[in-house]
């Protein structure tokens, strides 16, 4: 019993010890955190006294903060600006594409008109070549307003299309 409770003893002393030099180098690191913490409290006072001494150096480290916000400031309206210009590129890409459907449309409408004609017979191309040309000038005509009239409704949708995505472009940046 006595030899238990001498072991018992060496393994306190043992633990205590132990924790008690982990305290001791808890209170030293403590100590060195504060000195550190002391010295740089004193350099930035001084750092700041020595801004404070020079009124235009303070005016220069304001004109950077400055400088940095305008550039933020020029990135984001570059962002925009080149997004804008795709969406103008893409519509001016469309309305070509449309311009070269309705010449398309109109040659076919032309050729077929053509060999329609020259496919009548000879007797009917004279008697019917007056009607003909008035039919195809109205026919025409009536093409040109109702192309004009879808491309012009085309340019409506296309435009009111671009509006609301711009519109979207810009709530989601504010956001």
């Amino acid at each position: 019993m006595r030899i238990l409770s001498l072991i018992l003893k060496c393994f306190i002393f043992y633990f205590y010890t132990d924790l008690l030099e982990k305290t001791i180098r808890k209170e030293e690191e403590i100590c060195t955190l504060q000195e550190r913490i002391t010295a740089f409290e004193t350099s930035t006072q001084l750092a700041l006294e020595h801004l404070e001494s020079a009124p235009e150096k303070l005016n220069v480290s304001e004109d950077c903060g400055d400088l940095a916000n305008s550039q933020i400031q020029k990135e984001i309206i570059e962002k925009r600006y080149n997004k804008y210009k795709e969406l103008v590129g893409s519509l001016q890409q469309h309305l070509e594409d449309l311009k070269h459907k309705l010449e398309s449309f109109q040659d076919k409408k032309t050729n077929t008109d053509v060999s329609a004609i020259q496919s009548l017979p000879s007797n009917w191309q004279s008697s019917t070549s007056f009607m003909t040309s008035s039919l195809l000038s109205k026919s025409e005509s009536f093409t040109k307003s109702s192309i004009c009239s879808d491309l012009n409704s085309a340019k409506r949708d296309t435009n009111s299309r671009a509006v609301n995505r711009m519109k979207l472009l810009t709530e989601k940046e504010k956001l």
